[in-house]
């Protein structure tokens, strides 16, 4: 992987990926992105997911946005019967 550019959604994410060794830039750098990779809170049996209301949402969803495809991890802490009350 050694033409790997990563973008962070979050201080946290950016300081761990500085920590690695992983090489980041911005938007502004790079608008058009391969794969977005992220996680949710909650998933149910239709895979229906519950993303986080957190300060990095709007980061998440900015760089969901200019990806060709989004991939989304959940272990199954993350699975529930149903969304909602």
């Amino acid at each position: 992987l050694s033409d790997l550019v990563c973008i962070p959604t979050s201080e946290r994410t950016k300081k761990q990926a500085e920590e690695l060794g992983v090489p980041l830039c911005t938007l502004n750098e790079k608008s058009k992105l391969d794969v977005a990779i992220d996680g949710a809170d909650a998933v149910d049996p239709q895979f229906a997911l519950i993303k986080g209301g957190g300060g990095a949402l709007l980061r998440e969803k900015m760089v969901e946005i200019v990806s060709e495809k989004f991939i989304c991890i959940v272990d199954e802490t993350k699975l529930c019967p149903g969304l909602g009350p």
